[in-house]
């Protein structure tokens, strides 16, 4: 403090205010960008069919569900296997599945249902793995003439059809076999079946329920008594309602990650751990405060060498390491012009020449100078370097030659 003013707010305090500025940002700009996208969505087409109550595009059922809700059933999602079905009781509705079940989830859906619960199921039915469940029940479909939100009659006197005199039906597939419920001139819609103690409901028209029957437009009127009729239908379950969403995908998870991870909250909390990354980052404090390794030994290829000439040096032995490097230069030298390291000295130089193409004055000088050293029997350290750099540069042109191949001279 200084001059009687305030003290300055501890750099810690400022980083917690720049994290809840950010956070704040962040869920704002979240919430903003899905508002942003609900808006364009009812502009733009939608890119896939999603028969889920989660999807509140027009092929969703989010409407049906809350619909469901409001009317007063007792109404939720189903996201486990089929197996924990044994931990419910009631009606199942199963709308255009994104996969047709497996062999044994179509075993434990019936297995269900033959214990005295009621499964409705709608599909297109448009391949015949797809048909496996109609099979198992004694069923099957069929393709007859497509029809788009074709105008069907009811059956006025049954209790599903109350308050719904006809149903709006968009659909290529016709079924057969089962109590017909709903039938148009090509075949039936809906049919019955009774499985056990309990009962199957089959419908080949999967967009019965969509959102995209509540739009209301000057030439396409909401259809509400198709969602009439799937009330009146679900609300005959003796227990709770459930709507699979295991067939689109969606599984609980016990995992905290994936959950955290799942809608807005997902978003603002992937955010917020980068926010949070960020602000770790800037405080240079990841790990403690910088502290200096001590280094106590180095050990390298060039300090090896370095060690070993001065080695050498104190052992004044000059003579013996041109011995060494001379053996060494000459065994590369052959190597890269293709000749016997037994070869005479003539030889090597008249190989060096036709090689390079230059005159081999200089080699020749360098294997003469060499032989007069190593004959001496003591070579002074001066005389080491001179011979060092001459081998040095005949050393790279020779490392040359054996790149390119032309040493290899037959």
């Amino acid at each position: 403090m200084s001059g009687g003013g305030r003290p300055e707010p501890a750099v810690s305090h400022r980083i917690w205010w720049q994290l809840v500025v950010f956070g704040a940002v962040s869920v704002a700009a979240v919430y903003a960008g899905i508002r942003f996208d609900e808006e364009m969505s009812r502009y733009l087409p939608e890119g896939s069919v999603l028969a889920s109550t989660f999807n509140a595009k027009p092929s969703g059922y989010s409407a049906l569900y809350e619909v469901a809700r409001r009317a007063g059933l007792r109404c939720r999602r189903w996201e486990l296997p089929y197996r924990r079905l044994k931990e419910a009781r009631g009606l199942l509705v199963v709308a255009a599945p994104d996969e047709s079940p497996q062999a044994f989830e179509i075993d434990e859906l019936l297995s269900w249902v033959e214990a005295g619960n009621k499964l409705v199921y709608l599909d297109g039915f448009s391949s015949t793995y797809g048909r496996a469940i109609l099979h198992k029940l004694r069923l099957d479909a069929h393709e007859m003439k497509p029809v788009s939100d074709e105008e069907v009659d009811t059956d006025g006197s049954r209790p599903e059809f109350a308050h719904a005199p006809a149903l709006y039906v968009t659909t290529d597939a016709r079924l057969d076999g089962g109590t017909t419920l709903v039938a148009d001139a090509f075949g039936a819609l809906f049919t019955s079946v009774k499985h056990g103690k309990g009962e199957v409901v089959v419908g080949s028209v999967p967009d019965l329920g969509a959102n995209r029957h509540l739009v209301t437009s000057p030439d396409k009127p909401s259809h509400w008594s198709n969602f009439q009729f799937l009330v009146n239908l679900i609300s005959t379950a003796d227990g709770d309602i459930l709507f699979d969403e295991k067939c689109h995908g969606h599984l609980q998870s016990r995992n905290v990650f994936i959950y955290l991870g799942r809608g807005p909250f997902g978003l603002v909390f992937l955010q917020a751990l980068a926010i949070l990354a960020a602000a770790i980052a800037g405080s240079c404090q990841r790990f403690g405060s910088v502290q200096a390794v001590p280094v106590t030994r180095q050990i390298s290829a060039l300090e090896f060498v370095s060690g070993l000439a001065n080695a050498f040096r104190r052992a004044r032995a000059a003579d013996l390491a041109w011995e060494i490097l001379n053996h060494a230069f000459r065994a590369r030298l052959c190597k890269a012009l293709g000749v016997s390291p037994q070869g005479g000295n003539e030889k090597l130089v008249d190989s060096w020449a036709r090689a390079t193409g230059r005159p081999g004055t200089e080699l020749a000088e360098l294997l003469s100078r060499s032989e007069a050293a190593l004959a001496a029997g003591h070579l002074e350290e001066s005389e080491l370097v001179r011979l060092v750099q001459a081998c040095d540069k005949i050393s790279q042109q020779s490392r040359e030659l054996l790149a390119s191949g032309r040493g290899w001279r037959p």
